[in-house]
């Protein structure tokens, strides 16, 4: 059954909330989409990527409850 998801940046003191989210059909799905914001956020942000070494996206169901923690760095 799809759910929808958002998509938190996140590291230990800031928190930039996914307030729209998209739907998957299920976490795996999910897990590629987090996997493909990753990749399309390091293409954009390669000049200053290293600021960003220490965020995560951390993905959230609609029930608010984590489905995955994501390092963009790895």
């Amino acid at each position: 059954m799809a759910g929808r998801y958002y998509f938190h940046l996140v590291d230990s003191e800031n928190v930039i909330r996914d307030d729209l989210g998209a739907v998957a059909m299920d976490l795996a799905a999910a897990h590629k989409a987090a996997s493909e914001i990753i990749r399309e956020f390091r293409v954009e942000n390669a000049s200053c990527y290293w600021e960003w070494s220490e965020w995560k996206l951390v993905v959230t169901d609609d029930t608010d409850a984590f489905a995955l923690v994501l390092p963009l760095d790895s």
